[in-house]
């Protein structure tokens, strides 16, 4: 009985080349998905943040949680933040550790760690790493505290905002910028300068939703010297 006839070797060589070319017009798309399926992700996580957002505030007569915002050169604030509340002893620089997202006013609502993160974080990078607050990918927008009237010359008596009182269409919370570190739960617009995902900036909103926006106009808008959807904070002119 006679044996098949076996493959050359530049038959075999010729089947691999077709399929190393097959698999690089493969990856971009796998790629393209891979960071759709992580927008998808990230706009259920805010969208749960806005849910928790609403059942905080209407608990609190219709007031904000605290943003979280910890001035570098503030008397360390021992209000519950939506993402954390600091032990009584807290000093600046705060650890990880007394950031921890299960003693935040959401952690009720949330109670799973992976909500607070994009699928797509980095833990073990050197830039996550030194950062004083390691509990979410996600930052609240300061207007929901008065941005700086939070810092030391005010304190206790920042603003307390009212989300009656904010633009419902108002950017609420967004993803901490890759190529920064931050030291607490909270930014102003002008701190987001790349967006994780291709050319998009995924964010939630006050009204509860979650959109996406061109980093391009994020930038336009965080430039603009009038109030937007990025800088709400009620009251002024400005936003800010």
């Amino acid at each position: 009985m006679k044996s098949g006839r076996a493959f050359t070797l530049i038959e075999l060589l010729v089947v691999i080349a077709i399929i190393g070319i097959l698999a690089a017009m493969l990856m971009p798309a796998l790629a393209k998905a891979k960071q759709s399926s992580y927008r998808v992700v990230d706009l259920n996580n805010l969208k749960q943040f806005g849910v928790a957002m609403n059942i905080v505030a209407t608990g609190n007569n219709d007031i904000l949680p605290w943003a979280n915002w910890d001035d570098p050169l503030s008397v360390i604030h021992p209000d519950q933040g939506w993402l954390y509340q600091l032990p009584a002893n807290a000093s600046y620089p705060m650890t990880p550790a007394q950031t921890d997202a299960r003693t935040g006013s959401f952690w009720p609502v949330l109670g799973n760690q992976k909500m607070y993160f994009c699928p797509n974080e980095d833990t073990n990078s050197a830039l996550f790493k030194l950062r004083m607050e390691q509990s979410s990918s996600y930052l609240m927008n300061g207007a929901a505290c008065g941005y700086y009237r939070a810092s030391a010359n005010l304190y206790p008596t920042y603003p307390l905002v009212k989300l009656s009182q904010i633009s419902p269409g108002g950017a609420a919370f967004w993803e901490c910028t890759s190529n920064m570190t931050f030291n607490d739960g909270s930014a102003s617009p002008n701190e987001v300068n790349d967006a994780r995902h291709g050319n998009a900036v995924i964010f939630g909103v006050f009204d509860g939703s979650a959109r996406l926006m061109r980093l391009t106009e994020w930038m336009e808008k965080m430039n603009e010297p009038n109030a937007n959807e990025l800088w709400c904070y009620p009251g002024s002119p400005d936003g800010r």
